[in-house]
């Protein structure tokens, strides 16, 4: 009876855990491997409830290993970039309006590197579970688990993104060059606002404390006045 209740205090512990990190904005690599650990306890229970039906349980157990193998194995599978880019910015644009928290990835408060990572995964999900692309499916997973930073933005972590050659102030510089969806991050690191066309750049700012999108020529931001260099994701790069 002992081990029975400790069980579900495991598995109801675990929902709990799983829950929490989904829905805490948050992402951090305790939240992550929090959330890993609470899918495999999990796993590990129902596998244990469901034993004695014996098609049940070895389905429990034959699909997740069918799920990892189909998304990790090799794959020569395709994106388009054009449908990518467009996910993109519509994933990007709906976080308007919500509230800047520094670290934060969620519709309940998100910071400056969170908005286009954030955006970016979504869409790569998006595109992965619209075209049963497991490719994007496991570059959403991948960028996930590695976290970027601003500054790492900048830095081609991971093979993430590509500088495209184009440096300066936003208030001087000329965006006919650049693509919507291209990362602006300042020459310090701490700071990343994104492209969305039309002379346009959207930002979770620290200082409206919120998602806005601006016009360098038209409405006054102090990171328009920073030095800046231009990024691409490498997967929207011709």
């Amino acid at each position: 009876m002992k081990v029975k209740k400790l069980e579900i205090l495991i598995f109801i512990g675990a929902i709990i855990v799983l829950v929490a990190a989904i829905i805490n904005p948050i992402n951090n690599f305790f939240i992550r491997s929090s959330f890993l650990a609470s899918l495999i306890i999990l796993w590990i229970q129902l596998t244990k409830y469901f034993w004695k039906y014996k098609r049940i349980s070895y389905s429990i157990i034959i699909l997740p290993i069918i799920i990892v193998v189909w998304l990790f194995i090799p794959s020569k599978t395709t994106i388009d970039k054009n449908e990518l880019a467009s996910l993109y910015l519509k994933h990007l644009t709906s976080y308007e309006g919500v509230k800047y928290l520094w670290g934060g990835e969620g519709r309940a408060g998100i910071d400056c590197s969170g908005l286009p990572r954030k955006a970016y995964r979504e869409a790569l999900f998006n595109y992965g579970f619209k075209n049963l692309n497991p490719r994007a499916f496991k570059l959403s997973i991948e960028q996930w688990w590695f976290d970027t930073s601003a500054d790492a933005l900048s830095q081609g972590y991971r093979g993430f993104t590509t500088p495209v050659g184009v440096s300066g102030k936003l208030t001087q510089m000329d965006d006919s060059t650049l693509v919507a969806g291209d990362i602006a991050v300042t020459q310090s690191g701490v700071h990343a606002l994104v492209y969305v066309g039309n002379h346009q750049w959207i930002q979770a700012d620290p200082g409206s404390h919120k998602v806005v999108t601006l016009n360098p020529k038209l409405d006054a931001n102090a990171w328009f006045r920073t030095p800046v260099s231009i990024h691409r994701w490498s997967l929207l790069i011709d």
